[in-house]
């Protein structure tokens, strides 16, 4: 028999949950909302359309003007993330003789991947469904970051648009891989990367994302704002079964998840593009 024991299948739910910790860009900026269990098949979605300003009254009588909320889109689909893996018997079987961990790295990279697709799915957008940057109100251009000093312009930039409709800092930056490499450059004769330099105007954090075309960042309000999140269904985990007979009894599992992005506010997301 290749039931997993209690401390094995703990052994294995750590195992699971390590790549997502390490990796996951889009839980950084976004905060997740849940688990609302499995049977959750859409969220609702009220998007904030038009935001007025605060009144002041200064008598007893007030006549209030509300926000208006947008259910054109009144759901959004929560896909499930999935990916299988396999773990022979022999090697179950040989863990427990030597009295060493099961080798669980076919279910970490199962984990790996799935937490990479949740990351393309938060940050870019997939299948329909948008993402950070997808979904984005806002967008500037700015000019090429292999001349630094076109970095911390690129950024105002993106600031200005963010402050005309009210979000105000700090801020998190994610940026494709060729930006984020411009950002160690040195500032003038200073010590100081442009990173750190960027690091303290947005008064947030950077972050590097694969999922991002070359030449763009995105610039987003923080995730305590509330302006969008990441409705939960549930959270990365591990199931498995024993095989029958015919597959040699070896154990098989998934690993899986349900989540989507949920933007109220896209104006709370600035996209800067050619900067390459």
């Amino acid at each position: 028999m290749v039931t997993l024991t209690e401390q094995e299948y703990k052994y294995l739910d750590e195992a699971v949950k390590d790549p997502p910790r390490q990796i996951l860009v889009g839980r950084r900026i976004a905060t997740t909302t849940g688990p609302l269990g499995e049977g959750v098949l859409t969220v609702q979605w009220n998007k904030i359309s038009e935001v007025g300003a605060a009144e002041l009254f200064l008598g007893q009588k007030m006549t209030l003007s509300e926000d208006v909320i947008d259910r054109t889109s009144p759901s959004l689909d929560m896909p499930a993330l999935a990916r299988g893996f396999r773990i022979p018997r022999r090697t179950i079987e040989a863990a427990r003789r030597m009295g060493t961990p099961i080798d669980v790295i076919t279910a970490r990279s199962a984990s790996y991947r799935v937490s990479l697709l949740e990351d393309e799915l938060v940050i870019k957008g997939k299948e329909g469904i948008n993402g950070l940057y997808d979904g984005a109100g806002n967008t500037d251009t700015g000019a090429d970051w292999a001349t630094p000093t076109n970095i911390p312009l690129a950024i105002e930039k993106g600031i200005a648009k963010l402050r005309e409709d009210n979000i105000y800092g700090p801020y998190n930056l994610v940026c494709a891989e060729e930006q984020w490499g411009y950002l160690y450059a040195l500032v003038g004769n200073t010590a100081d990367y442009y990173y750190d330099l960027i690091k303290r105007r947005i008064g947030g954090d950077i972050y590097p994302s694969g999922f991002l075309t070359t030449g763009t960042v995105m610039l987003t309000a923080m995730p305590s704002a509330g302006f969008f999140d990441l409705p939960l269904g549930v959270e990365i985990h591990a199931e498995v079964e024993e095989l029958p007979l015919n597959e040699f009894k070896d154990l098989y599992g998934v690993v899986w998840e349900a989540i989507t992005p949920r933007i109220r506010e896209s104006n709370a997301i600035c996209t800067l593009t050619s900067l390459t």
